[in-house]
């Protein structure tokens, strides 16, 4: 796993209008969201800034919101948190 500290970038390509980005702690417990806007060829870049309060495992997650509200194409990614 990847050793993320605040602040984080995160940058990709998307092909949705509004992308959700979420970083949250081993326990669930999320340490932010922001929401990006994919412009020119989808790319999109977000910067996360976040405070934990101890080193540990971590999951990045990237979602857009489809009808209703509801998450979807959710791709989780698994880091590391650097305190």
């Amino acid at each position: 796993h990847q050793t993320v500290a605040s602040p984080l970038q995160v940058e990709g390509t998307a092909t949705v209008a509004s992308l959700t980005v979420q970083l949250s702690d081993a326990g669930g417990d999320v340490l932010v969201t922001v929401t990006a806007q994919p412009g020119a060829g989808g790319r999109f870049t977000a910067t996360l800034r976040f405070a934990t309060t101890a080193a540990g495992a971590g999951t990045l997650t990237l979602f857009d919101l489809g009808p209703g509200g509801a998450r979807q194409d959710i791709t989780q990614v698994p880091v590391q948190l650097s305190d």
